[in-house]
């Protein structure tokens, strides 16, 4: 063994393990990336009380977590039985390049909003994608929130996804008196 022993050879051992242990759960315990902040997709209002047969306008929007961000993927999902889209206004959004209209099911309960800018992008902490009017069908509760596949793009050349959180909107509905 070279000079040593068999038992201070598994001390080292045993010694490297439980410091490349301890490293690794205080790697896990540490914040990311100084400066790295992820951005975030959010519904506004996130919550209300409706009532049936009248409508609400719901805006989504998009913190960019103070990086810039060139291209959004916004899919949205909702109770179909509940709420019905009347109309999506791409109007009031920042984004000036749709790479399809913006496209919505009221069979499905789906509304799905990509595009983007050119550079240098955009820096927002409330930048609004679109604001979609819902007619209330029935009441209960509807949540309307992001779907999985939703993205918040980087103006880094390599269209990096940085979409860390997204939120969403739990609507009271209810049959007016």
């Amino acid at each position: 063994f070279g000079g040593r022993s068999f038992m201070a050879t598994h001390r080292v051992g045993l010694g490297r393990q439980i410091l490349v242990g301890l490293f690794g759960v205080a790697a896990m315990l540490m914040p990311a990336t100084a400066g790295a902040v992820g951005a975030s997709l959010k519904i506004s209002p996130t919550s209300g009380v409706y009532e049936v047969g009248g409508l609400v306008d719901v805006s989504f929007i998009v913190d960019t977590g103070d990086q810039a961000i060139n291209a959004v993927q916004a899919n949205v999902l909702f109770p179909a039985d509940k709420l019905q889209v009347v109309n999506p206004v791409a109007s009031t959004s920042f984004i000036s390049l749709w790479v399809t209209a913006p496209t919505y099911s009221n069979t499905d309960g789906t509304i799905n909003f990509q595009g983007g800018l050119p550079n240098p992008g955009i820096k927002t902490s409330g930048g609004v994608i679109s604001t979609v009017t819902f007619r209330i069908k029935a009441a209960g509760k509807a949540t309307i929130r992001y779907a999985t596949t939703s993205r918040v793009l980087l103006n880094d050349g390599q269209g990096t996804n940085v979409l860390t959180s997204s939120g969403s909107a739990d609507l009271t509905l209810k049959i007016p008196p």
